[in-house]
């Protein structure tokens, strides 16, 4: 009768699979309030997920959310997973807070001016990459072509008093 004692060790080297269901990568939002959510999985064991530091639990399903407050401007999100093993996956995005309105100039026609032309071209100029629309005396808007931050739209005046309206709306909806 003879016995054999035979020791087998697992090697976990994949790292836990991450999926995030927030904003992508170079976003910009208007929203202070940012819910990073998503799952994260792995047949090993999860040991710890973590977003800018807070450690989260994450649920039975797999879920997990974490409310992150904003700063005006430019801001990190890193979220690391990380498996009993030690493997970790880590993403990290950028998320831009621009909650200002973009400034916005009509360069022509000038205010109060008089033309005996009923076909203008409207110009200006605005701070950031927006949309612009161009609506005259409380008509349909007209949505501006854009040349950097320069923009201009041709419009129809009507004889007398006319008043045109520029608004700009920026990638955060400012």
């Amino acid at each position: 009768n003879s016995s054999r004692t035979v020791s087998a060790q697992f090697s976990d080297a994949n790292p836990p699979e991450l999926t995030m269901s927030s904003l992508p990568d170079g976003s910009v939002t208007g929203n202070q309030a940012l819910n990073v959510s998503g799952t994260v999985k792995d047949a090993g064991g999860m040991q710890s997920l973590v977003i800018n530091g807070s450690v989260l639990t994450v649920q039975g399903d797999n879920t997990f959310s974490h409310l992150v407050t904003l700063s005006s401007g430019r801001n990190t999100i890193t979220t690391v997973a990380t498996d009993l093993a030690g493997n970790r996956t880590t993403d990290s995005r950028t998320v831009t807070l621009d909650q200002a309105a973009p400034g916005l100039t009509i360069t022509a026609p000038a205010d109060n001016s008089t033309t005996a032309n009923s076909i203008v071209t409207v110009t200006g100029t605005v701070s950031e990459t927006s949309t612009i629309s161009i609506i005259v005396n409380s008509g349909t808007p007209q949505v501006a072509s854009m040349s950097g931050t320069t923009f201009a739209a041709t419009v129809i005046l009507r004889a007398g008093l006319n008043t045109i309206t520029a608004t700009a709306l920026d990638n955060a909806g400012n």
